[in-house]
């Protein structure tokens, strides 16, 4: 089930765009569920009692609660959601990127506009819920990727940091890890022989460190800066 909510209070509106995206979903045969809210808070409730949508797509003006605010609220709660925000106004834009969104629309929303954004979304999303596989002491794991803070080594061991304290540990090279993320996803990024961090969980980059999520300092060694700062360009 592809989960797709859509916050708007201009009621006429939003029918509208839930109708293309149903018209979408059917040309694309992708079982949708399609979420209709006139307020953020409804939203963040509605995530909180039955889990993350792969695409939320918000109006920069719904309230109380703007869609900035809104955003932070949803990534916090659901890192691997794609933001699309929408506006008739447009010097919003610069605002917006605040929070890195996927898309930006500009009101009104042309059909195969919205189309093209969802075509692409759906690869997006395929990625981000794809899964890390490992086994420990005869059992078999499957970890979300977009769970995972960032993997480390430790002698002949990897471990892997995720998001609520989650550890995990098995037998491997982190090279050999680096490898096979590589194929699986393009938002991890190794910034020490030591390292291999999930982007998408960075909260600050410093001169010789990354702050994580979960507020952990990790060392950036000093062959990789430069190439962490590529890195980080061209994912922003």
């Amino acid at each position: 089930m592809y989960r797709i909510a859509v916050c708007d209070k201009n009621t006429v509106f939003l029918d509208k765009l839930c109708s293309y995206l149903i018209k979408w979903s059917e040309m694309r045969h992708i079982k949708a569920d399609i979420g209709r809210f006139n307020d953020g808070m409804d939203l963040l409730e509605n995530i909180r009692e039955y889990g993350y949508y792969q695409v939320v797509i918000l109006d920069m003006e719904i309230g109380k609660l703007n869609g900035l605010l809104l955003a932070e609220h949803i990534q916090k709660m659901c890192t691997g959601t794609l933001i699309v925000f929408m506006s008739a106004c447009d010097h919003y834009y610069k605002q917006a990127y605040r929070v890195h969104p996927y898309y930006f629309f500009s009101k009104p929303i042309h059909v195969q506009e919205l189309y093209s954004v969802m075509n692409s979304a759906v690869v997006k999303s395929e990625i981000c819920d794809q899964t890390f596989c490992f086994s420990y002491k005869m059992t078999r794991y499957s970890i979300p990727i977009r769970e995972i803070f960032y993997f480390f080594s430790d002698r002949r061991r990897v471990g892997i940091v995720c998001r609520d304290d989650k550890n995990y540990w098995f037998y491997e090279r982190l090279d050999h890890v680096e490898e096979i993320m590589e194929k699986k996803a393009d938002r991890f990024i190794r910034i020490h022989k030591s390292f291999f961090v999930n982007s998408r969980h960075v909260r600050a980059y410093g001169y010789g460190y990354v702050e994580m999520a979960n507020q952990e300092k990790l060392p950036v060694s000093r062959p990789r800066r430069k190439d962490l700062h590529r890195k980080k360009r061209e994912l922003t």
